[in-house]
């Protein structure tokens, strides 16, 4: 049986990616439904999860750990009460099919954060797949290196045997031109 519960969780929980953190912890925990911030701006989060009563259960089991973990955060759980129905709405249930982020229109500073979270991940991304290729292709590239160097000392051989040549031709034309 599916069930909602509603989570408000207070203390230093904005400007630290909090509400990207509690989507991640439910959407790996197998929930639905939402996170938002409330209007005591910079104080309160409130989740609205949805899923079976056991996953719910685990969800809260790691909010309780994130507490203990994240002591920086000041982070305290006030309030959990299990909805189901949803009490907004008993005549016509809701069900979640997604977890989402639910932001208010003052947010943009957030969502620049976020921006420049999503560019650091790519920038990483980049740097382990050159990593990649530098480990794949390392040996090819040093082998082309040693061989470009090879062949630029070989050039540098040919040239001063071709000038001995044309020193001794020279010195051939002479003789002969003397005779």
């Amino acid at each position: 049986m599916m069930s909602t519960a509603r989570i408000v969780i207070s203390g230093d929980v904005q400007k630290h990616a909090f509400r990207k953190y509690l989507r991640n912890l439910a959407v790996g925990s197998g929930l639905f439904g939402y996170v938002q911030n409330l209007k005591d701006y910079k104080r309160s989060v409130e989740v609205v999860c949805q899923g079976p009563k056991e996953k719910i259960d685990l969800f809260l089991h790691q909010l309780n750990s994130l507490k203990a973990q994240k002591s920086g955060l000041n982070l305290m759980l006030i309030k959990i009460e299990e909805i189901t129905p949803p009490s907004w709405d008993t005549t016509h249930p809701v069900t979640y099919t997604d977890f989402d982020i639910i932001r208010g229109d003052d947010e943009a500073g957030e969502r620049f954060d976020e921006g420049i979270e999503q560019l650091m991940q790519l920038r990483t991304e980049t740097t382990n797949n050159f990593t990649q290729l530098d480990t794949k292709y390392g040996a090819i590239s040093a082998t082309m290196n040693d061989l470009k160097n090879a062949l630029i000392e070989d050039r540098e051989e040919m040239k001063t045997l071709v000038q001995e040549i044309i020193k001794t031709q020279k010195t051939i034309i002479q003789y002969i031109a003397s005779k």
